[in-house]
């Protein structure tokens, strides 16, 4: 039985570790989940000129992505990258065997694809670069929609009761101190302290018409009549 490489030793040591120390693997979750929420919260924000590290707290990188759950969905989308690299440097890695390298820049390529697509942190690195990524393309498209006037609209009441401002916003999100607010018509993001901030009123969407029945109701009172 052939003894297990280095690289699966390491796999099977960092699994026996997050496995005996159930607590460090919920710290590690929570960890991942805040990168998560200053990845997007940063890449969504820094499109409109705002660095989100300007107006949060270390608490607000978890509600941030909390609030988008989807963003989970699209780091997790690359999970089955690095098994297809991992598959892929199989195939590779099998491809030497067969048909070693003649050449020594070959030869030294094949043993450094082999070191690195087989080893733990080398995968880590390419699920934490694949991650950014799609985060990066998703708050993209994101920030693409928000500026076309798609997305929840508000009415923001700010100031004091007696003289109240009321403006419509499309609303971004949030952190304990400020609320992220986007003007269609000024093509702008504003950040405005929770403070000034009276009230935020959803405006309801606007009824479906009803089908036209194709009949007049005057003639239908005539017709009772």
């Amino acid at each position: 039985m052939n003894a297990p490489s280095r690289a699966e030793r390491r796999r099977q040591d960092i699994a026996r570790l997050l496995r005996d120390n159930p607590g460090l693997a919920l710290t590690l979750g929570y960890i991942a989940a805040s990168l998560i929420g200053l990845l997007f919260s940063w890449s969504l924000l820094r499109r409109f000129a705002l660095n989100i590290l300007d107006y949060t707290e270390v608490t607000d990188f978890l509600i941030a992505a909390l609030r988008e759950p989807l963003t989970f969905v699209v780091a997790a989308s690359a999970i089955p990258v690095v098994y297809l690299l991992r598959w892929l440097s199989g195939k590779e890695r099998a491809y030497w065997l067969r048909h070693p390298p003649k050449s020594r820049m070959m030869q030294r390529y094949s043993n450094f694809s082999d070191r690195a697509y087989r080893d733990p942190w080398a995968e880590v690195f390419i699920l934490v670069a694949y991650a950014f990524l799609f985060i990066a393309l998703y708050s993209d498209w994101k920030a693409e929609r928000i500026q076309a006037g798609h997305g929840q609209r508000v009415d923001v009441e700010f100031g004091c009761d007696d003289e109240a401002e009321r403006m419509n916003r499309i609303l971004v999100g949030g952190t304990t101190r400020f609320l992220f607010v986007y003007d269609v018509e000024g093509q702008r993001m504003e950040a405005i302290p929770h403070e000034s901030v009276l009230r935020v009123l959803s405006i309801p969407a606007k009824p479906k018409p009803e089908p036209p029945t194709g009949r007049d109701p005057a003639a239908a009172t005539e017709e009772k009549t």
